[in-house]
C-alpha cells in the first residue's frame, strides 16, 4: 500500500514539474503525461480494489 501512494504522489509531482506551464490545466489540455496519469490512476484503483480481495481470499483457505 505504501508502494501506491508514492506512485500516486509521483505522478502528482511529475505534472507539477512536465506538465503544461499554462493557465489551461492538465485535465483540459492534450499533454501526454495526461493519458500517461489516467492510465496509472486507472491502474492503481484495479491494484487497490483487488488487494483486499487477495487478502480475504488468503484467509479462507
Amino acid at each position: 500500500m505504501k508502494t501506491i501512494t508514492l506512485l500516486a504522489v509521483a505522478a502528482m509531482l511529475l505534472v507539477e514539474i512536465f506538465g503544461p506551464k499554462s493557465s489551461v490545466g492538465v485535465a483540459s489540455s492534450q499533454h501526454p503525461l495526461k493519458y500517461v496519469v489516467v492510465a496509472a490512476i486507472a491502474i492503481v484503483m484495479v491494484v487497490g480494489s483487488w488487494m483486499p480481495l487477495w487478502a480475504v481470499n488468503r484467509f479462507r483457505d
